[in-house]
């Protein structure tokens, strides 16, 4: 209401009317707020936590294995994995204390230490495990699990679960997961890691 001004006038009484009233209005001072040093220190630390959980649980270890070669790598925990030809692994090492779960696209023979769930999927399923060693092809569309010692869950996108135990085989025929028990066939599978 102070910078109204009657427009009777010209335009330049108006203009210099209304810049003497500006430079005559207080002009508020910004409101600064101060944290205290220990808010500022808690918020870096939430900060940091933050920053360190992202990378350790989106940092991926990959392990690619070539045509015609095989490898073997440890995982973080001891268990240890046999990759077949044209195949790869990958996996979060430094999230492996809260989750041990691999992620697997091609054949890789496992050998899990006992401890928590052990994990590993792929786009045709899951296998689950405590401690035990078994072996999984998934290539394409094909997607078969062996169990060589302990016992195997496994468990196929449309939610459907066997149990294997040992010399137990679990293939995905198009949309059913069947299981058989055949001593011959485990030699057949486990072939490629004799050479």
């Amino acid at each position: 209401s102070r910078l109204s001004i009657k427009y009777n006038r010209d335009k330049e009484d108006i203009w210099a009317s209304l810049e003497e009233r500006i430079e005559q209005t207080p002009a508020k001072k910004p409101k600064v707020i101060t944290l205290q040093p220990w808010v500022k220190l808690v918020a870096a630390t939430i900060s940091l936590i933050l920053i360190v959980g992202e990378f350790a649980r989106f940092y991926t270890t990959n392990v690619n294995v070539k045509i015609a070669s095989t490898a073997k790598h440890s995982l973080p925990d001891g268990s240890v994995v046999h990759i077949n030809s044209a195949s790869k692994i990958s996996y979060a090492p430094y999230w492996w204390v809260l989750a041990r779960k691999v992620n697997l696209e091609g054949e890789a023979f496992f050998e899990v230490q006992k401890g928590s769930k052990f994990q590993v999927k792929s786009p045709q399923g899951t296998t689950e495990v405590l401690g035990t060693s078994f072996n999984i092809y998934a290539h394409e569309n094909q997607y078969q699990v062996l169990c060589v010692t302990g016992k195997v869950s496994v468990k196929t996108p449309n939610a459907e679960e066997v149990i294997l135990t040992p010399n137990q085989f679990a293939e995905l025929t198009g949309e059913n997961l069947v299981k058989q028990e055949n001593d011959k066939k485990q030699a057949s599978i486990l072939a490629w890691r004799e050479g």
